[in-house]
């Protein structure tokens, strides 16, 4: 299975609710990534170098924020099951 099918087949089984939490994230870390490739930072083989990953990091951080409760993961368990669910397609 696909990167792109594996994404389809675990976003098919999200609310409405965890869908607009999800594309809320992705376009934060689209924005980032972007921001990071068009910066004058320095850049080595293509990879970029100093402080733009961290502040991608807190950029995606501050997207994610109050994510983890609307999608109903309030503990180590619920990280473990959606985990366990993206990588093994395993349902809890």
């Amino acid at each position: 299975m696909s990167n792109r099918e594996r994404c389809v087949a675990m976003l098919d089984g999200f609310t409405d609710a965890q869908l607009i939490n999800v594309a809320a994230m992705l376009q934060s870390m689209k924005q980032a990534i972007e921001d990071a490739l068009q910066s004058d930072t320095p850049k080595q083989e293509g990879k970029i170098i100093g402080n733009t990953s961290a502040a991608a990091i807190r950029k995606a951080q501050t997207a994610f924020a109050g994510a983890a409760e609307d999608m109903g993961v309030s503990c180590e368990e619920d990280v473990q099951a959606l985990v366990d669910a993206v990588r093994y397609g395993k349902d809890t």
